[in-house]
């Protein structure tokens, strides 16, 4: 019963060892760089946003920004520019996608429609 009891206990102060070994491994892996994925809404340079949740530029929430770059995945951040011309990087979570970008097309409309459609009649 005694030789029992003291496997036991050579056991749990293994299991105490092997904690304290992984705990030691930890600072080394969270030294390594964080590289996130982009988030699922894909937010794209041209794209118009609301700024919100920010707190060390509170005076930005709801206020409008254009993305001015593609996505930093190292940073988990997208470069904006804000109304009055300052220039940002900000997490996913602080931008609300407003208006996405509009392609302009240079179509005249008699190039699409043909004069018939000008109304003219004659």
């Amino acid at each position: 019963m005694a030789e029992v009891q003291e496997q036991k206990k050579e056991e749990n102060q293994k299991e105490v060892n092997s904690s304290k070994d992984a705990s030691k491994d930890a600072p080394k892996q969270a030294q390594q760089p964080k590289v996130t994925k982009a988030p699922e809404v894909l937010i794209q340079p041209g794209d118009i946003v609301m700024m919100q949740g920010l707190k060390g530029r509170a005076e930005w929430n709801g206020k409008l920004a254009m993305v001015i770059g593609k996505y930093v995945p190292d940073k988990n951040r997208y470069p904006i520019e804000t109304v009055d011309g300052k220039n940002a990087l900000l997490k996913p979570d602080n931008l609300r996608l407003y208006q996405k970008r509009q392609i302009k097309q240079n179509l005249e409309m008699d190039d699409c429609c043909g004069p018939s459609l000008g109304g003219g009649g004659g």
